[in-house]
Order: C-alpha cells, then structure tokens, then sequence
C-alpha cells in the first residue's frame, strides 16, 4: 500500500495511506486538507465523549449529559456533512 492508493479531489494529491488489520486488506487513509471540517467534527466529538465517560452505552450517541459538547459535535458533523 502506497500513498497512491489514497487519491484525493486535488490533481497530485494524496493522503498517507496506511493498511488495516482487516483480513480483506482494507487501507486507511489519512485526512486532507479538504478535510477539515471533518477533522472538526471528530475532535468535537471525541470531546464528547471524554465529557460523558459515565453514560449508560444504551445510551449510544444521543446527548447524554454535557449538552454544549453533543451540540457542538452535531452542528460540526452537519456543517462536514
């Protein structure tokens, strides 16, 4: 696996490019500049995450606790989206 074989919208541009442990020899590739709005959203939500550590996982990724947190994780998924 090479970084070639993570293209992205930009002529020449490539991401790193990483292999999984998968048994299907799936690759993971880094994020872009493009990206960043994603790159946002997922910082935002690992800051969820860490904010509501005690949440019952029924739970899963409605808001539980921490209400500024899961809405500014949303509004930055919807805004990446």
């Amino acid at each position: 696996v090479t970084d070639e074989d993570c293209p992205s919208t930009v002529a020449d541009v490539n991401a790193v490019c990483e292999c999984t442990h998968q048994s299907g020899g799936e690759r993971k590739c880094g994020l872009l500049p493009e990206d960043s709005q994603w790159e946002s959203a997922r910082n935002a939500f690992v800051t969820y995450l860490k904010a509501t550590r005690n949440c019952h996982p029924a739970a899963g990724y409605t808001m539980c606790g921490a209400p500024t947190e899961y809405y500014d994780w949303r509004c930055k998924e919807i805004k990446a989206q």
